[in-house]
C-alpha cells in the first residue's frame, strides 16, 4: 500500500479533455489536505496520485472512477465529478473539499472522521504544520515541521525535545523555502 502522494484537480466542459483549473488558492488548499493525509498514513492501496475532474459533462453530483491506465504512472488514480455550471464557474476551497471529501468516502470507502480531521487542519491555512520528519535517538527527539504558505513555499521548523518532551532548543524559524 502506498501512501497518498497527491490530488490534482482539472476541469472540462468536453469529454476526454481536461486542463488544469488554474485557481492558486485551491491549489494550495488541496496541497495542504494530502499533506494532512499523509502525515496520517493516507492509503488508496495501489495508487498514490489521485486526479480529479470537475466537469458539467457528467450529471450534478456523479462520480465516475475513470478506467484510464497510464502505463508510465499505474500508480495514478482519475475520476470524474459532475458539478453544475454555476459551480464549475466559481469553484471554491470549500467545494472542492465537500467533492473531495464524498470521493474518498463514497468510492475508496475511507472513514469519513480521517477525512473530516485533514480538512479541519487544512483549513488553518498557511498556520498548518506537516510532520515532515522525525528523528528519535536515546536522549532526545528531533522534529521537522513544515508549513505551506500562501504564496506557495515552504517554512520549515525544527524542534527537538528531551524524553519527557521539554524543548531542548529553541524553535528554530529559518526563511521560508523557496
Amino acid at each position: 500500500m502506498k501512501i497518498i502522494s497527491d490530488i490534482r484537480l482539472y476541469k472540462s466542459t468536453e469529454l476526454n479533455t481536461h486542463t488544469d483549473i488554474g485557481n492558486k488558492e485551491i491549489n494550495i488548499a488541496v496541497q495542504r489536505l494530502v499533506m494532512k493525509l499523509r502525515e496520517y498514513g493516507f492509503s488508496l492501496g495501489e495508487f498514490d496520485h489521485l486526479y480529479l475532474n470537475f466537469t458539467i459533462c457528467k450529471p450534478d453530483g456523479t462520480f465516475e472512477l475513470i478506467d484510464k491506465v497510464d502505463r508510465y504512472h499505474p500508480w495514478y488514480r482519475y475520476c470524474d465529478i459532475g458539478v453544475t455550471q454555476v459551480e464549475y464557474d466559481n469553484l471554491t476551497v470549500q467545494l472542492v473539499y465537500e467533492k473531495i471529501s464524498l470521493v474518498l468516502v463514497l468510492i475508496f470507502n475511507v472513514a469519513e472522521g480521517v477525512i473530516q480531521d485533514a480538512i479541519t487542519e487544512a483549513q488553518k491555512g498557511a498556520k498548518m504544520q506537516f510532520l515532515f520528519k522525525e528523528k528519535k535517538s536515546a536522549k532526545a527527539t528531533a522534529k521537522v515541521y513544515l508549513r505551506l504558505l500562501d504564496s506557495g513555499n515552504y517554512f520549515p521548523l525544527l524542534c527537538v525535545t528531551d524524553l519527557y518532551g521539554r524543548e531542548l532548543l529553541p524553535r528554530i524559524y529559518p526563511k521560508p523555502l523557496t
